[in-house]
């Protein structure tokens, strides 16, 4: 877990799916324990399947029922956008590189 301006992020690199989805969940539980916030960045995920799209979704619950937040960037048109748009549309807005999904919650945050 890398952190920018004092936001975590989380960022998924290759694969994310059942056989490593638990260590995703320790890494976001303890991003937003430190913090209440995290940026889940998923621009170089190759691919994520629905239990590590779970994994995501519960932080990003977690966040905000906790006062947090949790912002996922992923580039358009790759898998895990792909999976976002099917499974969830409309849920969590994906920002299309790093760079904006800290732009937002930096804005949040003010």
């Amino acid at each position: 877990m890398a952190s920018v301006d004092g936001i975590p992020v989380v960022a998924v690199h290759g694969e994310a799916d059942l056989s490593n989805k638990d260590d995703l969940e320790a890494t976001l539980d303890e991003a937003l324990s430190a913090s209440g916030l995290v940026l889940v960045d998923l621009c170089d995920c190759s691919f994520l399947d629905s239990s590590a799209l779970a994994v995501i979704v519960r932080a990003w619950q977690r966040a905000a029922g906790a006062g947090g937040r949790c912002a996922v960037s992923c580039r358009e048109g790759n898998a895990p956008a792909r999976l976002f748009a099917m499974a969830i549309p409309d849920t969590i807005e994906l920002h299309p590189d790093r760079a904006a999904g800290l732009a937002a919650l930096r804005r949040e945050e003010q």
